[in-house]
């Protein structure tokens, strides 16, 4: 009986380096694509930006990837930075993108101390019952169970970041996951770095 269960043991183990191996090279491949289609074949931006999403949204098996851009509010008075949805991808296409309760607000109601958090390069990795009562509350309706923010500085300077909505699980990513989609949003950067100095030069000639 005690060998029996000694090797149902080993093989469960197997089983479950097998399952985390092959997540992380779902993950490493998501990643190595976002470098081949936003830095190397940059025919068609906006599909390349959507196939990207959808892949590393899959591999770290979320329900909704969005890209971020920080600028300046709608008050000219008022310099607060707001945050914009610019590109998104979702599990369940029939989500609509107005849903996000973040497109169009303030920077600080993610979060008040998440633009220092991000200039000092790191990521927001969280499961949202962690997270303060009123952004647990602006959460909810969107049913996100965990949260995964990476930064995209440009030059040193916060442009924005990519965010990951899991609905499904209360998953905080590990060391290495978090590595590689930190990777991805640095990739992610400055692949729109590259398309903005292009577009600008174009429109100089």
């Amino acid at each position: 009986l005690i060998g029996a269960l000694s090797v149902a043991y080993d093989d469960t183990q197997h089983q479950l380096m097998d399952r985390t191996l092959l997540y992380r090279d779902n993950l490493l491949y998501a990643a190595s694509l976002a470098t081949q289609h936003l830095l190397i074949n940059t025919d068609d931006f906006d599909k390349n930006m959507r196939i990207v999403l959808a892949t590393l949204g899959q591999a770290v098996d979320v329900d909704r990837v969005y890209v971020w851009q920080i600028r300046p509010g709608p008050n000219p008075k008022n310099p607060e930075p707001y945050v914009y949805s610019l590109y998104r991808w979702f599990l369940d296409a029939v989500l609509p993108p107005e849903m996000s309760p973040y497109a169009g607000c303030p920077l600080s109601e993610i979060s008040p101390d998440i633009r220092e958090l991000f200039l000092a390069g790191k990521c927001l990795n969280t499961s949202v019952k962690d997270l303060p009562l009123p952004i647990q509350k602006k959460l909810a309706p969107q049913g996100i169970l965990s949260l995964f923010v990476a930064p995209i500085l440009l030059q040193g300077e916060l442009w924005g970041f990519v965010s990951f909505d899991d609905c499904h699980s209360e998953n905080v990513r590990g060391e290495s996951e978090e590595y590689i989609l930190r990777a991805a949003a640095a990739v992610i950067g400055a692949a729109l770095q590259g398309r903005h100095t292009n577009t600008a030069l174009r429109e100089s000639e």
